[in-house]
């Protein structure tokens, strides 16, 4: 993959030195760009989506400036896609890294919705409930669990299947929701929710 960047660069670099800003060097340095980002993009999407998909807003931004004439900001902005590619593939790694980490401090999650579905249960059943816990909180509990455990089960799924980023930003999603439910039903939160 870094071979390929290089390669273009070069090709890039060569193409624009023989021809002035023109129509011809903008569509030149737009097509290597769009290459660039091409090559890496599958693995980007799962782990760094927000990048790969601002590198491809920087691709278009330098179409409208080749269609608008303004041929020389067209090159200017496509011939830095390249190096923006090449740095944010060097970073999967450590993203990967950083966010399966992440993943792993999820594993008692299950426990802590267990323990939010096994208090709304015992709160349903209740005659009385606790002071500052009315039927309409348990209510909104109840309906809150049922969304925690879609997300989560949505979140095992992509990260199952390697998207990384979606599978944390739903896990995040479902560690919030059972915080607001737990807190409340006045329960007290286990660590990992701290």
């Amino acid at each position: 993959m870094k071979r390929i960047l290089s390669m273009m660069l070069v090709l890039v670099a060569a193409v624009l030195a023989g021809c002035g800003p023109n129509k011809g060097a903008a569509q030149v340095a737009i097509t290597a760009a769009q290459t660039a980002l091409d090559a890496a993009k599958d693995p980007a999407m799962k782990i760094v989506p927000d990048q790969a998909m601002g590198i491809q807003a920087m691709i278009y931004a330098a179409k409208a400036n080749m269609g608008q004439g303004n041929f020389k900001a067209a090159i200017d902005s496509a011939n830095a896609i390249p190096a923006k590619v090449t740095a944010m593939t060097d970073g999967l790694a450590a993203k990967t890294a950083e966010m399966q980490a992440e993943w792993e401090k999820m594993k008692e999650f299950p426990a802590a919705v267990a323990g939010l579905s096994a208090e709304v249960a015992k709160l349903a059943k209740a005659k009385k409930l606790p002071a500052g816990i009315d039927a309409a909180t348990v209510s909104a509990a109840q309906a809150t669990l049922g969304t925690i455990t879609q997300t989560w089960g949505e979140a095992q799924a992509a990260y199952q299947n390697g998207n990384l980023a979606e599978a944390m930003t739903k896990a995040g999603t479902a560690r919030q929701a059972t915080i607001e439910a737990m807190n409340s039903l006045k329960m007290a939160l286990p660590a990992m929710m701290q």
